[in-house]
């Protein structure tokens, strides 16, 4: 397996340096068999990773314009949402942090560190699952219904404390609070003792294509004071959701 995926990035790599190639060249350049080529060709293929052009040579399919979207995408809103992550940890005195959605996953893509000397640290790269964590919450929220059910199909709901969220229904109806009120909220979910908020950011789509949040320890994350927090939380993002181009319904 791990040959056959070691091969099928020399592939990608010799497509993007040669634009084109047909499978006796791959398999030479690769020093395999012609049917080996081919079957690794026709996997590619089956992902949209190659295409065969007019020649009936293979070429860097349009799945790569996708990702590169996603890169970009996720480069322009850090780009955008740090200054206003600083802004959040000056309003709540929490770390703040900013997550995408990426396979099945929240993703930290950017976080600020309150300077408090008991703080939560989320690392930049790291992710949190969908079903228990705020920003994940958030992300699932708002998701179009057709890929809400695809996601939730997914989740296997694990179990990390006491009060993780472990039944579907449960979640559902905890995603349908989250688009009344406009904010999430990870209660002790994954960590004891850590509470969490989100809310969304979107785009000139209305689309929303990022979460922001604000972790701390219970102790200072009180529930009488969750309002307070929400509040500076989508305030900060909505300010970024207006960079993004989004224009809030009248």
């Amino acid at each position: 397996m791990i040959q056959s995926l070691e091969r099928g990035i020399l592939i990608l790599e010799i497509l993007e340096s040669q634009k084109a190639c047909g499978v006796t060249e791959i398999a030479k350049k690769l020093d395999i068999n012609k049917s080996s080529a081919f079957r690794l060709l026709q996997t590619l293929e089956a992902k949209n990773l190659v295409e065969k052009d007019e020649q009936n040579k293979y070429k860097l399919g349009t799945r790569f314009l996708q990702f590169a979207n996603h890169v970009l995408e996720g480069m322009e809103l850090t780009k955008i949402a740090k200054p206003y992550l600083d802004e959040l940890v000056r309003l709540t005195q929490e770390t703040a942090h900013l997550c995408i959605l990426s396979n099945g996953k929240a993703l930290f893509i950017d976080q600020k560190r309150s300077s408090e000397i008991v703080s939560v640290n989320t690392r930049t790269g790291g992710q949190e699952p969908l079903h228990c964590s705020a920003v994940g919450k958030v992300l699932l929220a708002f998701l179009k219904p057709d890929k809400l059910e695809e996601m939730l199909d997914s989740i296997e709901f694990t179990q990390y404390t006491p009060r993780t969220i472990t039944s579907r229904p449960v979640l559902i109806a905890q995603l349908e609070k989250i688009r009344e009120l406009g904010y999430a909220v990870d209660d002790e979910e994954i960590n004891v003792g850590v509470r969490c908020i989100a809310a969304p950011i979107r785009d000139y789509t209305d689309s929303v294509i990022a979460s922001i949040g604000v972790s701390g320890p219970a102790s200072r994350v009180q529930f009488d004071s969750i309002d307070e927090y929400a509040n500076s939380v989508k305030l900060v993002a909505d300010k970024i959701s207006i960079k993004m181009g989004h224009v809030k319904a009248k």
